[in-house]
C-alpha cells in the first residue's frame, strides 16, 4: 500500500534544533533507557523547544529514514522509550505551561506542553500559582487565573508517579486510585 498522505514541510525560518550524533551520544545512556531497565540505542538525540522544532526533527528523521522514538520522563515500564537506532527526540526541554481555560461546568483545562512533569502541575494547581509561565499567556488565560483564587484544583486522574511527564500520561492513558471517580486521562 502506498502511502498518500501529504507531508508538510518545515517552516524554512525555524532553525532546527541541532541533533547529538556519532561520539557525542557517550555520555548520553540516559536517553536510551526507562524503567524497565532495558538498554538501547540511537543515531541520533534532539532535544526541541516548541512544535515547529518537532516538526522540523521529523522531517529531518525522514530525509534519512530513521525511526523516531520519543523520550519524556521515562517513567514507563514497558520499554516504550527504549529506541532501537534511529532518532530520539526528548521532550524534557517542552515544559511551558502554556494556559488555563475556564470550562462551563466551573472547572478548568490546562494547556501544557508534553514534557511538564505532574508534579509541576499538581504543585502549580494547588498553590494556584503559574509564576514562571503566565508571562507568555493570552489575557483570557490570565483571567481564567484570578478566577481561581481561593479554590483547590488538582489533576483528577492522579498518577501514581509524580516524576511523570504529561505528554507520556496522556499516551498511555495513565490513572491512579482518583481514577476509579473521576476516570483515567483519556
Amino acid at each position: 500500500m502506498q502511502n498518500t498522505a501529504k507531508t508538510e514541510k518545515p517552516d524554512p525560518n525555524t532553525t532546527p534544533p541541532s541533533l547529538i550524533q556519532g561520539s557525542e551520544l557517550s555520555g548520553q545512556e540516559l536517553y536510551f533507557t526507562d524503567e524497565s531497565r532495558k538498554q538501547g540505542h540511537a543515531d541520533a538525540l534532539a532535544f526541541p523547544e516548541n512544535t515547529a522544532e518537532v516538526s522540523e526533527l521529523v522531517h529531518i528523521a525522514k530525509q534519512k529514514k530513521w525511526s523516531i522514538t520519543v523520550s519524556g520522563a521515562r517513567t514507563g515500564i514497558t520499554a516504550g522509550a527504549i529506541p532501537e537506532g534511529g532518532l530520539v527526540i526528548s521532550t524534557e526541554r517542552m515544559d511551558s505551561i502554556l494556559g488555563i481555560r475556564r470550562l462551563e461546568d466551573d472547572n478548568f483545562a490546562v494547556k501544557c506542553q508534553t514534557g511538564v512533569l505532574l508534579s509541576e502541575l499538581q504543585n502549580s494547581l494547588a498553590d494556584n500559582s503559574f509564576d514562571d509561565h503566565t508571562a507568555q499567556w493570552s489575557r483570557k488565560s490570565c483571567d481564567a487565573l484570578k478566577s481561581m483564587d481561593n479554590k483547590h484544583f488538582f489533576f483528577p486522574p492522579d498518577p501514581t508517579e509524580t516524576s511523570a511527564s504529561i505528554g507520556g500520561i496522556t499516551a498511555c492513558n495513565a490513572s491512579g486510585s482518583h481514577s476509579l471517580a473521576y476516570g483515567p486521562v483519556r
